[in-house]
């Protein structure tokens, strides 16, 4: 879910996975005017409004909506806290989406983008490279920080044992796994 309080409406990101229960129904089935049951969100890492630490979002994948939706709820609210947003995929085609994360960060001049891909790219906007591997080439010192993960299991938990090294306490580490579910 991307949405902030202030919209209007309720945006979602769903990567559709073959042979899953759900986003095969939303990508063939679902039509404008289909009446949704929606409840949530769900986890536990959503935006502390009462800590204005400087932050650190790692987006992998879908993991783009929930990051959209802190940063946009960040930045209106502190102008001056540093926002650092690293975003990737595997591949460049991958990832999608990242015109509208630099759109967002080009609102606000606290909040900072990287965004990367594992494989090489042909945009000069790319970077080519695991973000995890970004992150530890920019940052050293994140004993003040909050950090807010989503996407795959295995960048979440790189992330989590990346900034632990780098100084960010373990209760400032707000992180949301995406697994697949109902593959058969």
């Amino acid at each position: 879910m991307a949405s902030v309080n202030s919209d209007r409406e309720l945006e979602f990101h769903v990567a559709v996975v073959d042979g899953g229960h759900v986003t095969p129904y939303i990508a063939e089935r679902l039509r404008l005017g289909d009446i949704v049951r929606v409840s949530g969100p769900l986890g536990t890492s959503f935006l502390r409004r009462n800590k204005c630490d400087p932050m650190l979002c790692v987006a992998a994948g879908t993991g783009l909506a929930p990051v959209l939706s802190i940063v946009r709820g960040a930045a209106a609210t502190w102008n001056a806290t540093p926002i650092h947003v690293y975003y990737g995929a595997q591949s460049e085609t991958e990832l999608y989406g990242a015109d509208l994360l630099r759109s967002v960060a080009s609102q606000y001049a606290n909040v900072h983008v990287s965004v990367a891909a594992g494989t090489s790219t042909r945009s000069t906007d790319i970077q080519h490279g695991l973000i995890i591997d970004r992150i530890a080439a920019t940052q050293n010192d994140l004993s003040d920080w909050r950090g807010y993960f989503f996407g795959s299991p295995l960048v979440v938990e790189a992330a989590t044992l990346l900034v632990k090294r780098l100084g960010m306490r373990r209760d400032r580490i707000h992180g949301d796994a995406f697994y697949p579910s109902g593959i058969q």
